[in-house]
């Protein structure tokens, strides 16, 4: 059984809320004018438009947008929405469902990386991963070693050239 076609959000603080399309066209951007508006600033004022055709189902066309829009992780231009494509404007991730209870007991364990998490936990010990940043706090005392390793570099470079300086114009005078 057919039903209203809607918009799940799969990522971002609006995981889980929903829109449903029941009128002829839908805006969607940052923009507060949008009709269906995100606070996400990877995503266009004016981002895209959802129409909906004359067999019912909606069309999404991106409104030439420095980020694009993806639709099942290709960019598009225009395209004919299915039931369970997956869209992405900017970091924000929706969900087109157009057919009954198809999606909505999944969603809230969707994530990007496709982890089943209602697997995780079984038998499975999960250890903290280590920071690999370069601006975590963990690497503060490495960052520290090598500026005083660095300073201690440059005093040295100046040493020799002062030396070689002071030797050239012994060699001159």
């Amino acid at each position: 059984m057919n039903k209203l076609p809607e918009l799940i959000v799969l990522s971002s603080e609006n995981k889980g809320n929903s829109f449903t399309l029941k009128n002829k066209a839908y805006t969607c951007g940052r923009s507060a004018d949008s009709d269906i508006h995100f606070a996400d600033l990877t995503i266009s004022s004016d981002h895209c438009e959802f129409v909906r055709t004359n067999k019912g189902i909606y069309s999404l066309t991106d409104k030439d947008t420095t980020n694009g829009t993806k639709v099942n992780n290709q960019y598009i231009e225009n395209v004919v929405l299915k039931n369970g494509d997956i869209i992405k404007l900017g970091n924000t991730e929706l969900l087109y469902s157009c057919e009954e209870g198809k999606f909505k007991e999944q969603i809230l364990f969707d994530t990007r990386t496709k982890i089943d998490l209602t697997k995780v936990g079984d038998g499975v010990d999960i250890e903290e991963m280590k920071n690999f940043s370069p601006f975590s706090k963990e690497n503060s005392k490495f960052k520290a070693m090598i500026a005083r390793k660095a300073t201690l570099y440059i005093f040295i470079l100046l040493g020799i050239l002062i030396v070689a300086l002071l030797a050239w114009l012994f060699v001159i005078v």
